[in-house]
């Protein structure tokens, strides 16, 4: 069947990273698929074209009738079986376009709210403005798509709360490529320099954005005394905001306790090196590098967010905290490390890996989305 997945771009996020593994480990006569973004030259562009993918583009208009026309043209002239968005939210212009063309189409809910949503409810014009927008969004969606698929249930319950109810809402969980993982061998020298035996190291994997809440991670680590103790801090990715998070490094005196790892997609190397995975998120889909770092037998300490009670394995829920509260956050965070080298952690460790691996397999993940895109609707 001929898929048409529509991204932003061909970017390192969490949803290209898990499209990418699923075409990995999809059978090729099964799907043909072609990407539509608006942005060209994402740094996985060329991994998904060895994999036999073509790209399409547009266009960012962020209004609906425009991004309704530009695809309008596209399906009539090139002919597709399944539409799939991946913008969840603002995807009502990609419906209207699909159903003009009598085409299937299918829209993934990757959060649980617009990660840019909540940063504007202070300024009253916009945020009444942007509200009216997403309602427009939703209702084309929710009337007319062929399937809304969740990637967790947290996002479902958020935006459709009775989702259970209708055969048109899908749960399906983001899988996660054990085997690649695990077949990732690199090293890197810098990294094996700044690391030494008597450390105990705390890792992050995240791009540099404000819902990664990299500032309040800083804070946090600062206040462990990490220079007394020989704590280390690995940061893994990039993005508009680093240089703002090294100067508050800088500015703290910790530099020499933090490697700025940047952009990495062989990232087995620093879970290897490290003991914690600290995730102070805002917002999060399901977390797909939380269920990395269980089946690493890495354990972790992240926010009370619904989606990461679905991510992380029960054990690790005692350690959660609220993001706005720093003084819990740092008190999980001794408790945790306290529990990690008194040892009281290694059932849970265990018993983590194996919830990782019974829920959030990319083989399943495959399977489940090949046999929604077989339904006969």
């Amino acid at each position: 069947m001929k898929v048409l997945t529509i991204l932003n771009s061909a970017s390192i996020g969490g949803i290209e990273k898990t499209l990418l593994s699923c075409l990995k480990n999809m059978p090729q006569t099964k799907v043909d698929m072609t990407i539509l973004c608006f942005q060209r030259g994402g740094v996985l562009e060329k991994d998904f074209k060895e994999l036999g993918v073509n790209f399409l583009y547009i266009k960012k208009t962020g209004i609906i009738i425009l991004d309704m026309i530009q695809l309008c043209f596209l399906l009539l002239k090139h002919k597709f079986d399944i539409v799939h968005s991946r913008f969840g939210f603002t995807s009502g212009g990609f419906v209207l376009a699909s159903r003009l063309t009598n085409t299937k189409v299918y829209v993934s809910l990757h959060s649980t709210h617009p990660s840019t949503f909540k940063a504007l409810k202070r300024k009253k014009i916009l945020y009444e403005l942007l509200s009216f927008h997403l309602k427009i969004h939703k209702y084309i969606t929710k009337t007319l798509a062929t399937k809304i698929i969740g990637h967790s249930k947290s996002n479902l319950d958020n935006n459709y709360p009775r989702w259970n109810s209708s055969t048109k809402y899908e749960l399906l969980y983001n899988g996660v490529d054990f085997d690649e993982l695990e077949n990732d061998l690199e090293r890197n020298d810098n990294l094996d320099i700044f690391i030494k035996d008597e450390d105990f190291v705390i890792l992050h994997i995240g791009s540099f954005r404000k819902p990664k809440n990299h500032l309040f991670l800083i804070d946090c680590f600062n206040s462990l005394d990490p220079k007394t103790n020989n704590y280390k801090l690995i940061l893994v990715g990039q993005g508009g905001l680093v240089n703002v998070v090294k100067e508050k490094v800088s500015q703290m005196g910790i530099s020499d306790c933090c490697f700025f790892a940047g952009f990495d997609k062989k990232i087995n190397k620093y879970f290897n090196k490290s003991h914690l995975f600290f995730f102070p998120s805002l917002n999060e889909g399901l977390a797909n590098v939380l269920i990395e770092a269980q089946y690493k037998k890495l354990p972790i300490c992240a926010s009370d967010i619904p989606p990461i009670y679905e991510s992380g394995y029960k054990g690790y829920h005692q350690y959660y905290f609220d993001f706005h509260d720093k003084k819990v956050a740092v008190e999980n965070l001794n408790k945790i490390i306290e529990d990690i080298k008194k040892g009281y952690l290694k059932n849970t460790i265990i018993e983590a890996k194996k919830y990782a691996i019974t829920n959030f397999s990319i083989q399943s993940m495959v399977q489940s989305l090949l046999k929604l895109y077989d339904e006969r609707l």
